[in-house]
């Protein structure tokens, strides 16, 4: 990661969040927020695999992007949690973590990532 993405980063953590219109913008210590709500349904492996590296808060950011668009509204809570609504569950699998919700009666697998083995 170059200086200046993290310089930008940093710059938009200290910058305290204003509403400015109606859509949101995630952080990465939303995510992170996101994630450790959902702890409970995780291993303590999978979940410091999950929240220990900022590059899969990012892509768990523009997963939570994506669903918003697919499912055209808020899947995040103001308290930075994934709306219970939507009855949020973890799977740990074939070597695979994966996130998923439920949008008029259909699961949806949202974001899916390769968990190494325990040794």
């Amino acid at each position: 990661m170059s200086e200046f993405k993290r310089l930008t980063r940093l710059i938009k953590a200290a910058i305290p969040r204003f509403p400015r219109s109606e859509d949101r913008q995630y952080q990465l210590s939303d995510a992170h927020m996101m994630i450790t709500d959902l702890g409970m349904q995780m291993s303590p492996e999978a979940l410091a695999f999950m929240t220990d590296d900022d590059n899969r808060l990012d892509d768990f950011l523009m997963n939570i992007y994506h669903l918003e668009a697919d499912i055209r509204k808020k899947a995040v809570t103001e308290f930075a949690t994934i709306h219970p609504d939507l009855s949020p569950k973890v799977y740990e699998e074939d070597g695979k973590i994966g996130f998923s919700v439920v949008h008029k009666k259909e699961e949806i697998v949202f974001a899916e990532y390769d968990f190494p083995p325990k040794l």
